[in-house]
């Protein structure tokens, strides 16, 4: 009977010891702690968070050069509306898809708008950086593209921060190009309409 009773606490020492809960973080755990991200990172990870689309995906990518905030937006044909889409002209597929762009735009701003404070921690507060004059310029800072693919051919409209709109169109491409596409960011066979 003692026997069985030393086995069972050496066992249940076992098991507490191999707990992972009672361990310290792992390296890569303890670096990503100490890691950090800037209120800029913060942003994009909120905004792209509460994109709620259903069926258009979206990617941000920030422009050193042009210092604009690169969104792009990939709809799906349905998104879009085809069946009024296929049978308009050229002018009025512009219009569909400015209309489109239009509303995602506005959505954008107010996303953009209502983001709310962050808490800083680590040394860092709300007073050394002034959220709101940010959010007021990233408000005007931004370009967006929207991106769809209906009969075969790939449609583009990239609205810039200035509100002006310039259209694309070309036949959906091989792997290769899409891959090429994928690295350059642009689609060399895409013609402006």
């Amino acid at each position: 009977m003692k026997r069985t009773i030393l086995i069972m606490i050496i066992c249940l020492m076992v098991v507490v010891w191999s707990i992972p809960a009672f361990s310290a973080p792992s390296e890569i755990i303890l670096k990503a702690i100490n890691t950090p991200a800037s209120y800029f990172d913060l942003f994009l990870f909120k905004l792209y968070s509460r994109w709620k689309f259903e069926g258009i995906g979206i990617s941000l990518k920030y422009s050193w050069g042009d210092n604009l905030l690169k969104i792009g937006l990939y709809a799906k044909s349905e998104e879009i509306g085809v069946e009024g889409f296929n049978a308009a002209d050229d002018i009025k597929k512009k219009q569909i898809l400015a209309e489109k762009v239009d509303l995602y735009v506005s959505f954008l701003q107010v996303i953009i708008s209502q983001l709310d404070y962050t808490p800083y921690q680590r040394g860092y507060s709300s007073k050394d950086f002034d959220e709101s004059k940010f959010l007021e310029e990233m408000n005007q800072r931004f370009e967006v593209q929207l991106k769809t693919t209906i009969e075969k051919i790939n449609y583009e409209v990239t609205r810039d921060h200035n509100g002006r709109n310039r259209y694309r169109k070309g036949p959906v491409g091989t792997l290769k190009k899409l891959l090429k596409t994928a690295i350059t960011g642009k689609d060399p066979e895409l013609k402006d309409w």
